[in-house]
């Protein structure tokens, strides 16, 4: 009696999909990659559906509960987890698609920006101080560094969507598999678990699209956080190009020059203390995550993508700590005149 009322609590459910257009068919996963940027989705009506779902899953499980010594069924445990996961990305998705106008915004002032120099050339008026160009320098400097910061943030955006890509694919054989198996049974008894597995399977397949998505345009963003750099630092070298044959050196400017470096370098050496410290709390959050991956007997997939952004963010950490470092080397020969050197 009780596996026929279980079956029955999964199968009241199964009817009813997350959203209709959202339902995964076979493809490969370069083609939703490809497509990602171009079909738009309404985020939040997703997020309402998505959570009207997770209160059906949470009432079939309750109702299993309700029986003397039951304990919910763990296909619709796994299915009420991966709903919440997919409310995550959805959210997840639309910083991403707020972030992504702010960007847009960002480049096309930084174009223009490039563009009015090159047509009517520095708006300061001459002769140009040497702590001016000191500075131009400077944050030409800067926006290097951030290139190349940059740039290995969208290889890791970039490896990161590959590799959700594979599990794509993988969790589209799955779905396929599964769905097989249930219209090939010929046993009532088997009918309602293997439709709980078809429905899982099928939404990990759902969950897995959408993360790809989000990956998508994660990279999409670091690409164009990358041409606002390449667009402000042509800029900065437009303006050194155009001014350093008219800068003038005074002696009086060399002691207000070591007081800048001075400051500079106090300032680096601050940022660097708090660089360290984050890069140590972010290995030890990583660590933590992938030991908790490990002692997971079942594949969980959020903790796996936890795993994942917490190395990312290692890297990050990383790769600034070694610009600072870097930075703090080279400060006091890039801001002498040549002529002190």
């Amino acid at each position: 009696m009780r596996a026929i009322l279980l079956s029955g609590l999964i199968l009241s459910i199964a009817s009813v999909s997350v959203c209709a257009d959202d339902s995964v068919t076979p493809r490969s996963s370069v083609s939703v990659a490809t497509q990602a940027t171009s079909l738009p989705i309404d985020l939040s009506a997703r997020r309402d559906e998505v959570r009207r779902q997770i209160g059906l899953v949470q009432e079939a499980i309750n109702a299993a509960q309700s029986q003397p010594g039951a304990d919910p069924p763990e296909l619709l445990l796994m299915r009420r987890n991966l709903l919440k996961y997919l409310e995550l990305v959805y959210a997840q998705h639309q910083a991403v698609e707020v972030e992504a106008l702010d960007l847009a915004e960002t480049l096309d002032e930084a174009k223009s920006t490039l563009e009015k120099v090159q047509a009517i050339g520095i708006s300061e008026p001459k002769p140009y101080s040497f702590l001016w160009l000191d500075q131009v320098r400077d944050e030409l400097s800067a926006e290097t560094s951030r290139i190349a910061s940059v740039k290995a943030e969208v290889t890791v955006a970039s490896n990161l969507k590959e590799s959700v890509q594979r599990m794509f694919a993988r969790s589209q054989r799955d779905r396929r598999l599964t769905k097989e198996a249930h219209q090939l049974n010929r046993d009532p008894k088997a009918e309602g678990k293997l439709n709980a597995e078809f429905l899982v399977a099928q939404l990990r397949a759902q969950v897995t699209e959408q993360v790809l998505r989000l990956r998508v345009a994660e990279v999409s963003n670091h690409e164009v956080r990358l041409e606002i750099s390449k667009a402000r630092a042509q800029f900065l070298r437009e303006k050194i190009a155009m001014a350093q044959d008219d800068v003038v050196y005074p002696e009086q400017e060399l002691q207000r020059t070591l007081e800048t470096v001075d400051q500079a370098e106090k300032e680096l050496q601050s940022y660097q203390v708090n660089v360290e410290q984050l890069l140590r709390d972010s290995e030890q959050q990583w660590m933590a995550a992938r030991g908790q991956l490990d002692r997971s007997a079942a594949e969980d997939a959020p903790l796996k993508e936890t795993v994942a952004a917490w190395q990312r963010v290692h890297s990050t950490y990383q790769t600034e700590l070694a610009l600072v470092n870097q930075r703090l080397a080279e400060l006091v020969i890039s801001t002498l005149p040549v002529a002190w050197i």
